[in-house]
């Protein structure tokens, strides 16, 4: 069914966009957990890895930002992805998802409202706009 490949898609696309995410983060903790013990070794080229830091956990917060956004502000968020699955759950071939699920996940997610506050204020603050108090 046309909807199920379109429900498949975005959420085959989100799965990407975890794993990718979740890559470049454990590299940003790799890295920083051996610059206590690898100190000789970072200290060959200091600027490339404050740059490759930087541009990890950037990413990073944009990229998991992104992931939560209202479905307003973005099409490939979860919020979008459950409203996909709510506006077809009649044509869903897949019988173990329904709206009880979809209220379960979008009860998990608003339990960390607050966190994803944060992340939100983070991103728009440090790393998606130039803030008057950082400029």
């Amino acid at each position: 069914m046309e909807c199920d490949k379109d429900i498949i898609t975005h959420l085959e696309k989100l799965l990407n966009e975890v794993v990718n995410v979740n890559s470049k983060f454990n590299l940003f903790k790799f890295i920083t957990e051996r610059q206590n013990d690898s100190l000789k070794e970072l200290n060959l080229a200091p600027a490339f890895f404050s740059l490759i830091l930087d541009s990890l956990i950037n990413n990073v917060i944009i990229s998991i930002a992104k992931i939560y956004e209202p479905c307003t502000r973005s099409s490939g968020s979860m919020d979008k992805l459950f409203n996909k699955i709510e506006q077809n759950i009649k044509n869903i071939s897949e019988k173990n998802i329904d709206n009880n699920i979809i209220n379960k996940h979008r009860d998990y997610i608003s339990n960390k409202k607050d966190i994803i506050y944060n992340l939100f204020i983070w991103r728009d603050k440090h790393f998606a706009h130039l803030d008057k108090s950082i400029f």
